[in-house]
């Protein structure tokens, strides 16, 4: 997933090269900004422990997986969280 922050807005990954490389690796991508239309539980997300954090990124490992469902045709998808506190 990718987002912007108050510190660093910028605009999504759009290369070629860079979709090639998801598609060809059958990954999916989603991009989340903080305004509408999308939505996004930022509490539960800036709740998670980070587990390496670099100037521009910051990476969690979750102890649940999460489940992701995309749907390419309708730019679209949702992100189910685990069940738990």
């Amino acid at each position: 997933m990718e987002t912007t922050s108050e510190k660093l807005n910028v605009e999504p990954s759009t290369g070629a090269h860079f979709f090639h490389n998801l598609v060809s690796l059958g990954i999916s991508y989603l991009s989340v900004t903080r305004q509408r239309p999308d939505h996004f539980n930022w509490d539960w997300m800036e709740g998670q422990k980070i587990n390496l954090e670099t100037a521009f990124a910051a990476y969690v490992l979750l102890d649940e997986p999460v489940v992701l469902k995309v749907d390419g045709r309708q730019s679209s998808g949702i992100i189910i969280l685990p069940d738990g506190p």
